[in-house]
């Protein structure tokens, strides 16, 4: 994790999160990628490293203030 400031930051690196990132990155913005599932978050910064020429511009968010914690600690129903 760089101590870089972003231009924006996304949640959810699922297909369109990364697709929606990699842009941003190719259009000159610093941005900031954060999954709950934080090995994905690794996974996807790293393999911008070894094949994006925007690599530079992709940083991770080692974690996001106020999370509600893991999946099993949330709610199963919103009604």
């Amino acid at each position: 994790m760089s101590n870089a400031n972003a231009d924006i930051g996304l949640v959810g690196l699922g297909v369109m999160g990364q697709n929606l990132a990699l842009n941003i990155a190719d259009h000159g913005y610093t941005i900031a990628v954060y999954n709950r599932h934080h090995e994905i978050t690794d996974a996807f910064v790293a393999h911008c490293r070894e094949k994006e020429p925007s690599h530079e511009r992709v940083l991770a968010a080692p974690s996001w203030p106020n999370s509600p914690g893991p999946s099993s600690a949330r709610a199963k129903s919103c009604c």
